[in-house]
């Protein structure tokens, strides 16, 4: 590879060669083909690996970031991230990446897992094809130098010096461990445990006597979900997003098979790494922390601003009515009030039955003697 490392396991073929001649490297990446005879020979390379290995979501936002012009990448970065082999990086290529990553599909469909370069030119080898080398009037003994190059491995991750590691400790993906019932729908909002910039993250969980029925943030896509198993493979249109403990950095919905709380259901899986990534392009692992619902207590307003619904998340000690009060800010009038009853436990609630022209307005709910008031901006 780049840093002189032995590449093992790659095959050479000589395509046109009377005695069908194939090899495999050793240990040290060495090989050795003699041939008689000035002869025109056609080099075949290559490496049959798991096309997954190294390539992550951060590989995408590097990508994504060079098509914006925020960050420069190598020429060898540039064809690692051309996964479709057409010449240019594209939406094309980022979306093959997340496909792959997702298990949507297993190989690169329009390219190889590795590509091969030659190390220096010469006057008797050049390159025909993806990996395929012509020699010309060559006789004696082969020992051409090639370096091997991930495909997808934007952020160079199979070199053992490239990976960059935040010397912070794991981030936190925070969730209501709230008490479930045996087959009624639940949705879990994650939410980070701090707040900094991030470019991404990826994750997978896995269920425990329970089913993933959908995703639940229309905002937030890239995701494959099955029966058992939930990955998520994001990166922000904005680039660069704020991470707050206010607003949901994805939802998904389960269905339990029995009682128990939300810890019971669900977890993560190495089916994915775990992975955050910053403003800085480091990497941090991903844990899950569960937390202990406040009793009587009502979340902030999300997705605020929207063009949509708004929600909150709301939490009873028992059975009781919830008053809500919607005013305008430009004209200082009542849009909107009702009265409803809320049952005990963790509910999710659109705010308001209406819906409000774009504008700014002021909410108040009250439960008892829980008040929570707060501004929405209607888009």
């Amino acid at each position: 590879n780049e840093m002189g490392e032995p590449l093992t396991d790659v095959t050479f073929e000589v395509m046109n060669s009377p005695e069908g001649f194939t090899m495999t490297n050793d240990s040290l990446g060495w090989y050795d083909y003699f041939s008689f005879g000035h002869v025109s020979l056609d080099l075949n390379l290559r490496r049959q690996e798991n096309a997954l290995q190294f390539v992550s979501t951060i590989d995408i936002v590097m990508a994504q970031m060079h098509i914006l012009g925020l960050i420069e990448l190598s020429e060898i970065q540039k064809m690692t991230a051309d996964v479709n082999c057409d010449g240019s990086i594209s939406a094309n290529d980022l979306g093959t990446i997340r496909r792959l990553i997702l298990g949507n599909i297993t190989d690169f469909e329009e390219c190889v897992n590795w590509r091969f370069l030659l190390e220096e030119t010469n006057d008797y080898m050049q390159e025909i094809g993806t990996n395929v080398f012509q020699i010309q009037n060559f006789s004696g003994s082969l020992r051409q130098d090639f370096t091997g190059h991930k495909m997808g491995d934007v952020n160079q991750s199979s070199l053992t010096e490239a990976t960059q590691t935040d010397p912070r400790s794991n981030y936190n993906f925070t969730y209501s461990n709230v008490s479930l019932k045996k087959g009624v729908p639940y949705t879990i909002h994650f939410y980070g445990s701090e707040a900094i910039n991030v470019t991404g993250f990826q994750l997978a969980l896995a269920s425990q006597d329970a089913s993933f029925v959908a995703f639940a943030n229309e905002e937030v896509g890239f995701t494959s979900v099955q029966k058992d198993l939930y990955k998520i493979s994001y990166t922000s249109d904005q680039v660069i997003e704020k991470v707050n403990a206010a607003t949901p950095l994805f939802s998904v919905q389960i269905i339990p098979n029995k009682k128990g709380k939300v810890s019971d259901f669900i977890r993560l899986t190495k089916d994915l790494s775990p992975e955050m990534y910053d403003d800085q392009l480091l990497i941090s692992p991903i844990s899950l922390q569960p937390k202990d619902d406040q009793v009587n207590s009502i979340s902030d307003i999300y997705p605020n601003p929207s063009s949509n619904q708004f929600l909150f998340d709301i939490v009873c000690d028992k059975a009781q009515q919830m008053q809500v009060e919607i005013m305008s800010v430009a004209t200082g009038q009542l849009v909107e009030t009702y009265s409803t009853k809320i049952e005990q436990g963790r509910s999710t609630i659109s705010l308001g039955k209406q819906n409000p022209k774009p504008g700014i307005y002021l909410y108040r709910i009250s439960m008892g003697d829980y008040i929570k008031a707060g501004k929405i901006v209607r888009l």
